[in-house]
């Protein structure tokens, strides 16, 4: 019954993610909230720490607020649950594991537990990950121009850290870091944008 069908071609849309600048400034925005933010509750250093570990590590945001303190290893998140039933080890860049460090001396303590939780001990909530994203964000974008301004979440992140594990190391790296089985699964995050496309044509016959 399909014979006349012609194959639907469709087009991968470019991947998102921040541009160097834009992480420049969220890293920016979350150290002056751990300047600004001396309240106890207020825990600037867990805000700091997610943000880092979101960007440096390409994990979706499920995956990070299951984490435990038995699973971090100072170098490793080990036998990580990811997408499906794949489980994997997921490497912590030096960056990541100084803000981790940070945050538990400060903040949470190194008992058991849940890695980011909430001040009862509890895991944190998703809800309350995309606010403290959204603080992040407001001090981000402020003082910078409407058309610079970044809407962060923690899907972008993983956008961001994906895009640049592929540019820098190529789309093996990508796949690995991303934690899906097949490698058809990261093309969507590492197709280049409309602007990086440009000037790589621009680029070719200099």
């Amino acid at each position: 019954p399909c014979e006349r069908v012609s194959d639907l071609i469709t087009t991968v849309p470019p991947a998102k993610g921040l541009s160097k600048l834009q992480r420049s400034r969220v890293l920016a925005a979350a150290d002056k909230l751990c300047a600004l933010q001396t309240q106890s509750n207020q825990q600037p250093k867990r805000k700091r720490a997610l943000l880092i570990v979101l960007l440096e590590t390409g994990m979706r945001i499920s995956e990070t607020l299951r984490l435990t303190m038995e699973q971090f290893d100072g170098k490793y998140f080990r036998n990580v649950k990811r997408k499906g039933k794949r489980r994997d080890d997921v490497y912590l860049s030096p960056e990541a594991r100084i803000a981790i460090a940070d945050y538990f001396e400060h903040e949470r303590g190194k008992e058991p537990g849940p890695i980011f939780q909430s001040r009862g001990g509890a895991p944190m909530l998703r809800k309350d990950a995309d606010r403290y994203l959204k603080q992040i964000q407001g001090m981000a974008n402020a003082n910078v121009p409407d058309e610079e301004h970044v809407n962060l979440h923690a899907h972008l992140m993983r956008h961001t850290a994906l895009k640049q594990a592929e540019q820098k190391f190529g789309r093996a790296f990508a796949q690995k870091k991303s934690g899906n089985v097949g490698m058809q699964h990261i093309e969507r995050y590492v197709q280049p944008s409309v602007e990086d496309y440009e000037r790589a044509m621009d680029k070719l016959y200099t």
